[in-house]
Formats: structure tokens, C-alpha cells, sequence
């Protein structure tokens, strides 16, 4: 029996999860789950603009950008139990560890309430002290296992889907979580698209922090790195995996970058060519994204042509449906038309896809593969609950990274005929001698000058009236001691550059040698 299939089973005769008003139905792993909580600081980026992002006062050093930063990781030993009012407790100490048991307990109270609002305390209390999957010093379990970079929701707490991060981390993931905080405030967005860049930004480098940061543990495997975003926290991952190879998964929860086009058209270097990494895309039930409907065309999503890209539209589920946070303390407020136990079946569903995709490209699990192949409904998802669909990549986008391996493959001796070739089946693909000169050079300090005599002739090739371009085939040649063909190359740079003084210098000195 395959794996998927026999979680499929157990979905419908497992007992349900109570997470306060959200019963999650997705069955768990095989790890007990660990939580630690780490307190960086990036050096790089500081924190305010002098002064005090909450009181206004001037302060005496420039902070350093603080990260709260909280790890789930599998275990082979489960530690000291948690209840839900343990991660309330963090929103504390998201500046730095707090050790006041009184503002702890204010910030707890002060969160339940706002939860509550005119509803009475007691039930939400409850679900507060409801115990959490993850235990506090928990003994870790043998890796390395796969890397999940959760990305919160705009100005969101680091845990605000933490069913979805305690899963995935007791079927084998360590995941890794910050808040959700601007450049130098702890919000977000607030509609002025030069302040919202820049905070998408700051977001992103937090990403990029958190890779590097995890990259350093033994129970982290660096080549499988996944980021999952929510709302805004999907924007950020875009950003993120546009500039950072490290990258290899993307998982979306109905992300901005679906919805914002004019904050994007600021950003030249986030483009959907940029995105080759496979995409699981979540849309929710307000904004189809369905074979008959799509309300967003020609969006971010829909122009990436160099990833594979699979969407799962949500019938019963609206934006605010997709954290754990949102069900657990409002599932069972009228909102859609979707009933309660709807919308906990939906995200128990979603749970899975996501698990499916991980497996599926992470662990080549191939019954997870055979899982996402499928129709929804044939693995038990109720009739219409999720449309899906799937694009396949038209291949790696044309850039500098991908001709040198194509060139790498050719044989730097055919410089031009790959140069040709590429160029013809990508048109939009040119490449300057400014581009090349960098890459010459490395290659030529790492006395690698064959490789190097490619990219000469190739420059040559490009700029054949360039001056430069002939010098630094000449240079190379002469290296080689190849006296009459840089002889020749030197005559070339003399003839386009009559004023080069060390050309001519050069042309004397092999006419008399040879």
C-alpha cells in the first residue's frame, strides 16, 4: 500500500484534532515535534531611523534589525508540553527575550481579548490554554531533513499557521518562522507603495537571514529549501526566490503577488521570469483561478513560464480562512457560505497538498507524485471543493547563468556557434562585452585559459570593432604563446584604436619575433 494512500485512509478514520474552533482532520507524522526559540540580530540592517519605533524618543546606539526567530523541528523525543497561550507569549519578546512574567501575562490577556472582543473571555480562554502539538526542548531526531521558511501574513506573528508548521514538521520538516515587521516599524504595509517596497524587502532579507541562519545546523539539508508564504508573506517569497537559488520550492497561500501588479511594476528586478523554482499556488474562494474563470488575468502568477506551476482554487475558503490563527478563534462566525466544518476540512486538505508537494519534489516520493497527479475528488476531496490545475515549465528563462551552461556543455572552443544558437532560440537574449570582461577575467586569474581563449574569441566575436575586445584576445593568445595569432589580434585593436600605444608596442615587439 502506498504512503499517500494509506494517509488517505487514515484521514477518514482518524479521530479529529480540536484547535479551538478549527478541527484539523489531516493525519499527523511519524516525529513528535520540538519548538526552540531563537533571538537574532542582523548587524547588517538596523532597526528604527534612531529613535524608538514605539515611544518616538531618540535613542542613544542604532538598534540592529531584531528577528525573533522560532524553529519546529522533528523529534525523536517529545519535551515539555505547550499550550496555545505559550505562543501568545511570544509577541513579548519579538524585540528581544523578556523575562517579566507580569507583561508576559499582559500581552496574553491583551491578545485574548482582542480575539474576543465583545464575546465573553471564558471561551476564548480555553481554546488559549488548549494544548499545541510542539513541546518545549523536545530531543531532536536524527537528520538532515528538508528546510520550510514560513513567511507570515502582513504584520503577522511569526506562529499565525501553527498547525500547518507543527505538521509539516512531524512528517519530517524543520521549519522556520519571523514575524512579519517593515524595514524599521513593526507594520507592514500601509498603501504608500514606496514604504510597502521597501518593507516587502526587509521581509525578504529576513528570508534570506533565516536560510543562512538554518543553513548552519546539522539537521538542516541546504539543497532542499522550500519557502511558504502567506497573503503579503507570499509577495515577500516571490521577492525572495527571484534573487536567492537557494530557493527550490514555493508554496503560496493565496499571495499578494497575485493581487498587487502596481507594486510589482516598481520592482524591475522581481519579474515572473525570474521565478523558476515549482510553485503550489492556493486562490481563495473570492478570486477564482479555475479552467472557466480566472478574475486576475495576466497576473504575476499567471505570466510565470519557467516554473511549473500548480494552482488549487478554494471553494469554501476566503483570505482570512487560510491560517490556523483565523479558524481557531473565528470558524465559527457566518462568513461565505461555507459551513465550519467546510472550511476545517478545506484546510486539513490544504495541509496535505502542500505535504504532497514537499514529498513530491523533495523526497521523490513517488505515491505523493501520484497524489498530486490525480483529481482531487479521486483522493477523497469533496466534489468541487478544489479545482486544480497544472502548467508545466517551458524551460529554464534565458539569462547569463543558463548560456554558460549551455556553453559549459558545448565547449568554451565553440563560443560563437553556442552563442548563435542560443540567441536564436531566445531572441531577447544579447549579451555586451561588460558582461563578459567580468567572467573573462576570473577566468584568466584562475589560469584557466583555454576556457578563457572561448570567451575572447566569443567577445571578439560580438564587438568585432572593439578595440578592447581585440586586446583581450591578444593578451590571452600571448599567454598561450601563440605569437602569431596574437600578433594579429594586436593589429586588430591597433586598427580600430590608432592611439593605442601598447598595441602598437605589442605589434612591434612579435614582428620582430616572428
Amino acid at each position: 500500500m502506498s504512503r499517500w494512500l494509506f494517509l488517505c485512509m487514515l484521514l477518514f478514520g482518524s479521530s479529529v484534532c480540536a484547535q479551538g474552533q478549527l478541527e484539523f482532520s489531516a493525519p499527523w507524522g511519524q516525529y513528535p515535534i520540538g519548538l526552540k526559540v531563537v533571538h537574532l540580530l542582523d548587524s547588517s540592517r538596523s532597526w528604527g531611523d534612531g529613535h524608538d519605533p514605539l515611544t518616538g524618543l531618540p535613542v542613544t546606539a542604532m538598534p540592529e534589525r531584531p528577528l525573533q526567530v522560532l524553529v519546529w523541528y522533528p523529534a525523536s523525543a517529545a519535551g515539555k508540553p505547550m499550550v496555545y497561550a505559550d505562543y501568545l507569549a511570544l509577541l513579548a519578546s519579538e524585540d528581544g527575550a523578556v523575562s517579566d512574567p507580569a507583561l508576559i501575562q499582559r500581552v496574553v490577556d491583551g491578545q485574548i481579548q482582542a480575539w474576543a472582543g465583545a464575546d465573553p473571555l471564558s471561551g476564548y480562554q480555553a481554546i488559549a490554554a488548549q494544548p499545541v502539538h510542539a513541546t518545549i526542548a523536545a530531543t531532536p531526531a536524527a537528520g538532515p531533513f528538508p528546510l520550510v521558511i514560513y513567511a507570515p501574513s502582513d504584520s503577522s506573528a511569526s506562529f499565525e499557521d501553527d498547525v500547518l508548521c507543527e505538521y509539516l514538521a512531524s512528517h519530517g520538516y524543520v521549519v522556520i518562522s519571523t514575524s512579519s515587521r517593515g524595514a524599521h516599524l513593526p507594520y507592514m504595509t500601509n498603501g504608500q507603495i514606496p514604504v510597502d517596497m521597501a518593507n516587502t524587502r526587509a521581509q525578504a532579507a529576513d528570508i534570506g537571514v533565516l536560510i543562512g541562519q538554518a543553513g548552519k545546523l546539522a539537521a538542516v539539508n541546504k539543497d532542499k529549501i522550500a519557502v511558504l508564504g502567506y497573503s503579503w508573506g507570499g509577495m515577500a517569497s516571490a521577492f525572495a526566490a527571484a534573487t536567492d537559488d537557494r530557493i527550490k520550492l514555493l508554496v503560496d497561500l493565496d499571495g499578494s503577488v497575485r493581487y498587487f501588479p502596481k507594486l510589482l511594476e516598481l520592482a524591475p528586478d522581481i519579474t515572473p521570469d525570474r521565478i523558476q523554482v515549482p510553485l503550489l499556488f492556493f486562490a481563495d474562494q473570492e478570486d477564482p483561478l479555475t479552467p472557466n474563470e480566472d478574475n486576475k488575468p495576466g497576473s504575476f502568477i499567471d505570466r510565470i513560464q519557467h516554473a511549473d506551476v500548480t494552482t488549487i482554487w478554494l471553494r469554501d475558503m476566503q483570505h482570512d480562512d487560510l491560517t490556523s490563527d483565523s479558524l481557531r478563534f473565528g470558524n465559527d462566525q457566518m462568513h461565505g457560505p461555507a459551513t465550519a466544518q467546510q472550511r476545517s476540512e478545506s484546510y486539513s486538505w490544504i495541509a496535505r497538498y502542500t505535504l504532497a508537494f514537499l514529498d513530491a519534489h523533495f523526497k521523490n516520493d513517488q505515491s505523493a507524485k501520484a497524489f498530486l497527479g490525480a483529481t482531487p475528488e479521486t483522493q477523497g476531496v469533496p466534489r468541487g471543493m478544489f479545482l486544480m490545475m497544472h502548467r508545466s515549465s517551458q524551460g529554464p528563462a534565458p539569462s547569463l547563468q543558463d548560456f554558460a551552461q549551455h556553453l559549459g556543455s558545448a565547449g568554451f572552443d565553440h563560443s560563437a556557434t553556442v552563442y548563435t544558437d542560443y540567441h536564436h532560440t531566445h531572441p531577447d537574449f544579447s549579451l555586451t562585452p561588460d558582461q563578459l570582461e567580468p567572467w573573462l577575467s576570473a577566468l584568466i586569474n584562475l589560469h584557466d585559459f583555454r576556457r578563457a581563449l572561448g570567451l575572447a574569441q566569443l567577445e571578439t566575436f560580438i564587438a568585432p570593432k572593439r578595440s578592447d575586445a581585440w586586446m583581450d584576445l591578444a593578451h590571452v593568445e600571448d599567454v598561450l604563446h601563440w605569437p602569431v595569432q596574437a600578433l594579429h589580434a594586436f593589429q586588430q585593436a591597433l586598427r580600430f584604436d590608432p592611439g593605442n600605444a601598447y598595441a602598437r608596442a605589442q605589434v612591434q615587439r612579435l614582428s620582430k619575433a616572428n
